[in-house]
Protein backbone atom coordinates (compact mmCIF):
# COMPACT_ATOMS: atom_id res chain seq x y z
CA UNK A 1 0.00 0.00 0.00
CA UNK A 2 1.63 3.25 -1.31
CA UNK A 3 1.35 5.94 0.90
CA UNK A 4 0.81 9.93 -0.15
CA UNK A 5 2.76 13.08 1.69
CA UNK A 6 0.57 15.56 3.25
CA UNK A 7 2.04 17.94 0.52
CA UNK A 8 0.60 15.85 -2.12
CA UNK A 9 -2.64 15.34 -0.50
CA UNK A 10 -3.04 19.41 0.43
CA UNK A 11 -2.10 20.25 -3.85
CA UNK A 12 -4.51 17.91 -4.66
CA UNK A 13 -7.44 19.15 -2.63
CA UNK A 14 -6.31 22.73 -3.66
CA UNK A 15 -7.16 21.91 -7.08
CA UNK A 16 -10.32 20.51 -6.49
CA UNK A 17 -11.52 23.26 -4.70
CA UNK A 18 -10.33 25.63 -7.83
CA UNK A 19 -12.37 23.53 -9.72
CA UNK A 20 -15.57 23.30 -7.90
CA UNK A 21 -15.18 27.60 -8.23
CA UNK A 22 -14.58 27.27 -11.63
CA UNK A 23 -18.47 25.19 -11.54
CA UNK A 24 -19.95 27.80 -9.33
CA UNK A 25 -18.67 30.75 -11.73
CA UNK A 26 -20.86 29.31 -14.25
CA UNK A 27 -23.75 28.76 -12.77
CA UNK A 28 -26.35 30.97 -14.80
CA UNK A 29 -29.44 32.44 -13.83
CA UNK A 30 -33.12 31.47 -14.94
CA UNK A 31 -34.47 34.11 -17.16
CA UNK A 32 -37.85 35.63 -16.50
CA UNK A 33 -40.60 36.70 -18.92
CA UNK A 34 -42.00 40.01 -19.07
CA UNK A 35 -45.36 39.80 -18.80
CA UNK A 36 -47.06 40.94 -15.41
CA UNK A 37 -50.02 41.11 -13.16
CA UNK A 38 -51.43 44.84 -13.83
CA UNK A 39 -52.42 47.30 -10.88
CA UNK A 40 -54.53 49.76 -11.77
CA UNK A 41 -52.85 52.50 -14.43
CA UNK A 42 -51.98 56.21 -12.74
CA UNK A 43 -52.60 59.05 -14.83
CA UNK A 44 -50.35 61.46 -15.24
CA UNK A 45 -50.00 64.48 -12.94
CA UNK A 46 -50.81 61.93 -9.86
CA UNK A 47 -48.97 62.37 -6.96
CA UNK A 48 -48.71 60.31 -3.61
CA UNK A 49 -45.87 58.95 -1.69
CA UNK A 50 -45.75 56.15 -3.14
CA UNK A 51 -45.59 57.16 -6.94
CA UNK A 52 -42.99 56.26 -8.72
CA UNK A 53 -41.99 58.65 -12.31
CA UNK A 54 -41.23 56.43 -14.74
CA UNK A 55 -43.77 53.15 -14.54
CA UNK A 56 -42.98 51.25 -18.31
CA UNK A 57 -40.02 50.74 -20.85
CA UNK A 58 -36.83 51.19 -18.42
CA UNK A 59 -35.13 54.54 -18.45
CA UNK A 60 -37.06 55.13 -21.96
CA UNK A 61 -39.05 58.14 -23.89
CA UNK A 62 -42.56 58.91 -23.88
CA UNK A 63 -44.11 58.06 -27.36
CA UNK A 64 -45.98 60.42 -29.62
CA UNK A 65 -49.03 59.51 -30.30
CA UNK A 66 -48.96 58.29 -33.80
CA UNK A 67 -45.14 56.87 -33.63
CA UNK A 68 -46.48 53.41 -33.15
CA UNK A 69 -49.67 53.38 -34.53
CA UNK A 70 -49.00 48.86 -34.85
CA UNK A 71 -48.66 48.92 -30.73
CA UNK A 72 -51.39 46.66 -29.28
CA UNK A 73 -51.69 46.32 -25.35
CA UNK A 74 -53.48 43.25 -23.83
CA UNK A 75 -55.50 42.24 -20.64
CA UNK A 76 -55.32 38.55 -20.83
CA UNK A 77 -58.03 37.63 -18.59
CA UNK A 78 -58.49 40.62 -17.49
CA UNK A 79 -55.60 39.73 -14.91
CA UNK A 80 -52.20 39.60 -16.92
CA UNK A 81 -50.80 42.37 -18.87
CA UNK A 82 -48.79 42.07 -22.50
CA UNK A 83 -47.76 43.79 -25.39
CA UNK A 84 -48.36 42.92 -28.94
CA UNK A 85 -48.21 43.97 -32.61
CA UNK A 86 -50.68 44.46 -35.08
CA UNK A 87 -49.36 42.62 -38.03
CA UNK A 88 -53.00 42.52 -40.16
CA UNK A 89 -56.41 43.80 -39.82
CA UNK A 90 -57.12 39.92 -38.09
CA UNK A 91 -53.66 39.27 -36.37
CA UNK A 92 -52.08 40.90 -33.64
CA UNK A 93 -48.34 39.05 -32.86
CA UNK A 94 -47.44 38.48 -28.95
CA UNK A 95 -45.02 35.86 -27.36
CA UNK A 96 -46.18 32.62 -26.56
CA UNK A 97 -46.47 32.63 -22.95
CA UNK A 98 -48.84 35.86 -23.39
CA UNK A 99 -51.37 33.21 -25.10
CA UNK A 100 -50.20 29.92 -22.99
CA UNK A 101 -53.53 29.25 -20.22
CA UNK A 102 -55.29 31.97 -21.37
CA UNK A 103 -58.99 31.92 -22.24
CA UNK A 104 -60.11 35.86 -23.45
CA UNK A 105 -57.75 38.50 -24.61
CA UNK A 106 -59.09 42.18 -24.83
CA UNK A 107 -56.57 44.21 -27.60
CA UNK A 108 -56.18 47.66 -27.20
CA UNK A 109 -55.05 49.79 -30.46
CA UNK A 110 -54.75 53.37 -30.96
CA UNK A 111 -53.53 53.93 -27.09
CA UNK A 112 -50.83 55.43 -26.05
CA UNK A 113 -52.09 57.42 -22.82
CA UNK A 114 -53.25 56.29 -19.38
CA UNK A 115 -54.48 53.02 -21.82
CA UNK A 116 -57.55 56.02 -21.67
CA UNK A 117 -61.36 54.29 -22.65
CA UNK A 118 -61.25 58.18 -23.96
CA UNK A 119 -58.73 59.04 -26.17
CA UNK A 120 -58.96 59.87 -29.61
CA UNK A 121 -58.94 56.81 -32.11
CA UNK A 122 -59.10 54.18 -29.57
CA UNK A 123 -60.27 50.90 -30.58
CA UNK A 124 -60.97 47.74 -28.48
CA UNK A 125 -61.17 44.19 -29.71
CA UNK A 126 -61.85 41.00 -28.51
CA UNK A 127 -60.46 37.53 -29.57
CA UNK A 128 -61.36 34.88 -32.01
CA UNK A 129 -58.91 32.75 -30.62
CA UNK A 130 -54.95 32.52 -29.76
CA UNK A 131 -52.28 30.17 -31.14
CA UNK A 132 -48.45 29.16 -29.66
CA UNK A 133 -45.65 27.93 -31.49
CA UNK A 134 -45.93 23.68 -30.48
CA UNK A 135 -42.44 24.25 -29.81
CA UNK A 136 -42.48 26.60 -27.37
CA UNK A 137 -40.40 26.06 -24.45
CA UNK A 138 -41.67 28.01 -21.32
CA UNK A 139 -38.53 26.66 -19.39
CA UNK A 140 -35.44 27.59 -21.83
CA UNK A 141 -37.92 30.11 -23.42
CA UNK A 142 -37.43 29.64 -27.04
CA UNK A 143 -39.76 29.60 -29.52
CA UNK A 144 -41.59 32.04 -27.67
CA UNK A 145 -44.27 33.38 -30.27
CA UNK A 146 -48.16 33.37 -30.34
CA UNK A 147 -50.84 35.34 -32.27
CA UNK A 148 -54.51 36.20 -31.31
CA UNK A 149 -57.08 36.23 -33.74
CA UNK A 150 -59.19 38.99 -33.82
CA UNK A 151 -63.30 38.35 -33.92
CA UNK A 152 -63.76 41.41 -36.23
CA UNK A 153 -60.85 43.21 -38.38
CA UNK A 154 -59.12 45.98 -37.72
CA UNK A 155 -60.36 49.46 -38.68
CA UNK A 156 -57.20 51.17 -39.71
CA UNK A 157 -56.57 55.21 -39.07
CA UNK A 158 -53.59 57.41 -38.24
CA UNK A 159 -53.54 56.07 -34.82
CA UNK A 160 -53.98 51.96 -35.82
CA UNK A 161 -51.58 50.71 -38.38
CA UNK A 162 -50.07 46.97 -39.17
CA UNK A 163 -46.40 46.75 -38.98
CA UNK A 164 -44.06 45.22 -41.84
CA UNK A 165 -42.33 41.64 -40.41
CA UNK A 166 -38.68 41.06 -41.62
CA UNK A 167 -37.99 38.69 -44.24
CA UNK A 168 -36.96 34.74 -43.10
CA UNK A 169 -33.97 34.28 -42.37
CA UNK A 170 -32.24 37.68 -41.68
CA UNK A 171 -29.66 38.77 -39.20
CA UNK A 172 -29.56 42.15 -37.17
CA UNK A 173 -26.59 41.66 -34.96
CA UNK A 174 -24.88 44.49 -34.63
CA UNK A 175 -27.90 47.00 -35.25
CA UNK A 176 -30.14 49.34 -32.84
CA UNK A 177 -33.40 48.13 -32.87
CA UNK A 178 -36.33 50.22 -30.92
CA UNK A 179 -38.78 48.64 -28.38
CA UNK A 180 -41.92 50.02 -27.27
CA UNK A 181 -44.72 49.31 -24.75
CA UNK A 182 -46.42 49.79 -21.15
CA UNK A 183 -44.34 47.79 -19.24
CA UNK A 184 -42.83 49.40 -15.85
CA UNK A 185 -39.26 50.60 -14.75
CA UNK A 186 -39.54 50.12 -11.21
CA UNK A 187 -38.47 46.85 -9.96
CA UNK A 188 -40.01 47.95 -6.75
CA UNK A 189 -43.49 49.22 -8.05
CA UNK A 190 -46.50 47.46 -7.25
CA UNK A 191 -48.49 48.79 -10.09
CA UNK A 192 -46.43 47.80 -13.02
CA UNK A 193 -49.06 49.25 -16.11
CA UNK A 194 -47.35 52.90 -17.15
CA UNK A 195 -49.85 55.40 -18.01
CA UNK A 196 -48.14 56.38 -20.99
CA UNK A 197 -46.66 54.01 -24.10
CA UNK A 198 -42.61 54.66 -23.72
CA UNK A 199 -39.69 53.39 -26.23
CA UNK A 200 -35.85 53.03 -26.26
CA UNK A 201 -33.50 51.77 -28.18
CA UNK A 202 -31.13 48.90 -28.00
CA UNK A 203 -28.17 47.14 -30.06
CA UNK A 204 -28.35 43.57 -31.00
CA UNK A 205 -25.33 41.27 -30.11
CA UNK A 206 -24.43 37.98 -30.46
CA UNK A 207 -26.46 35.25 -28.71
CA UNK A 208 -23.32 34.32 -26.85
CA UNK A 209 -24.39 37.34 -24.38
CA UNK A 210 -27.32 35.70 -23.32
CA UNK A 211 -25.82 32.30 -23.37
CA UNK A 212 -23.40 33.23 -20.95
CA UNK A 213 -26.43 35.30 -18.69
CA UNK A 214 -29.25 32.73 -19.09
CA UNK A 215 -27.37 29.62 -20.41
CA UNK A 216 -26.48 28.35 -23.58
CA UNK A 217 -30.24 26.40 -24.23
CA UNK A 218 -31.90 29.58 -24.38
CA UNK A 219 -28.86 32.00 -25.49
CA UNK A 220 -27.90 30.39 -28.49
CA UNK A 221 -31.49 28.97 -29.65
CA UNK A 222 -32.10 30.44 -33.12
CA UNK A 223 -35.75 31.48 -31.79
CA UNK A 224 -33.77 33.77 -29.88
CA UNK A 225 -32.20 37.25 -30.34
CA UNK A 226 -30.17 39.37 -28.04
CA UNK A 227 -29.80 42.49 -26.85
CA UNK A 228 -27.73 44.63 -24.88
CA UNK A 229 -29.28 46.76 -21.84
CA UNK A 230 -27.12 50.18 -21.92
CA UNK A 231 -29.20 52.18 -19.64
CA UNK A 232 -32.59 51.11 -19.99
CA UNK A 233 -34.16 48.17 -21.40
CA UNK A 234 -37.73 46.24 -21.46
CA UNK A 235 -39.58 45.25 -18.63
CA UNK A 236 -42.06 43.34 -16.92
CA UNK A 237 -45.65 44.54 -18.68
CA UNK A 238 -43.47 45.16 -22.27
CA UNK A 239 -44.15 40.55 -23.11
CA UNK A 240 -45.31 40.19 -26.42
CA UNK A 241 -44.15 43.73 -27.76
CA UNK A 242 -42.15 44.72 -30.51
CA UNK A 243 -38.99 45.56 -31.36
CA UNK A 244 -38.28 47.64 -35.06
CA UNK A 245 -35.48 48.83 -37.07
CA UNK A 246 -35.50 50.29 -40.16
CA UNK A 247 -34.08 48.07 -43.12
CA UNK A 248 -31.87 49.16 -46.21
CA UNK A 249 -34.60 50.58 -47.88
CA UNK A 250 -35.26 52.70 -44.89
CA UNK A 251 -38.65 50.79 -44.33
CA UNK A 252 -39.75 50.40 -40.20
CA UNK A 253 -39.72 46.71 -39.95
CA UNK A 254 -40.41 43.97 -37.20
CA UNK A 255 -37.17 41.85 -36.11
CA UNK A 256 -38.40 40.69 -32.67
CA UNK A 257 -40.64 40.16 -29.80
CA UNK A 258 -40.44 40.92 -25.95
CA UNK A 259 -39.85 37.81 -24.17
CA UNK A 260 -37.08 37.17 -21.19
CA UNK A 261 -35.27 38.93 -19.46
CA UNK A 262 -33.47 38.71 -15.35
CA UNK A 263 -35.56 37.87 -12.90
CA UNK A 264 -33.61 39.58 -10.52
CA UNK A 265 -35.23 42.79 -12.15
CA UNK A 266 -34.62 45.06 -15.08
CA UNK A 267 -32.13 47.78 -13.41
CA UNK A 268 -29.57 45.08 -13.79
CA UNK A 269 -28.06 45.86 -16.79
CA UNK A 270 -28.41 42.02 -17.78
CA UNK A 271 -29.41 41.15 -21.35
CA UNK A 272 -32.60 41.11 -22.83
CA UNK A 273 -33.93 38.13 -24.93
CA UNK A 274 -36.70 38.97 -28.04
CA UNK A 275 -37.96 35.96 -30.02
CA UNK A 276 -36.75 36.20 -33.39
CA UNK A 277 -39.37 37.36 -36.00
CA UNK A 278 -37.01 36.20 -39.01
CA UNK A 279 -36.38 32.61 -37.59
CA UNK A 280 -40.07 32.30 -36.81
CA UNK A 281 -41.61 33.52 -39.38
CA UNK A 282 -42.80 30.42 -41.36
CA UNK A 283 -45.18 29.50 -38.44
CA UNK A 284 -46.35 32.92 -38.36
CA UNK A 285 -47.15 32.62 -41.86
CA UNK A 286 -48.80 29.12 -42.07
CA UNK A 287 -50.70 30.24 -38.59
CA UNK A 288 -52.30 32.88 -40.53
CA UNK A 289 -52.43 31.53 -43.82
CA UNK A 290 -50.81 35.15 -45.09
CA UNK A 291 -48.02 35.68 -47.14
CA UNK A 292 -45.01 38.11 -44.97
CA UNK A 293 -42.64 37.64 -47.58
Amino acid sequence: MSSVSLPAVLAACAVLACGLTAQAQQVVERPAFFRDVPGPPKARGDAGADDHPHLNIFHGDVAARTQFPYQAAMYIDLSVFCGGSLINEKWVLTAAHCVDGGTTWYVLLGVTESLSPVQDGRKTYVTRGAYKHPSYDKYNIVNDVGLVQLMRPAALSQYIQTITLTPAGVSYIGQTATVSGFGRTDDANASPISPVLRYTSLPIVDGKVCSAAYGQETGSDPSVICLKAEGSSSCKGDSGGPLTLKNAAGELIQVGIVSFGAAAGCSYGKPVGYSNVAYLLPWISQTTGLDFS
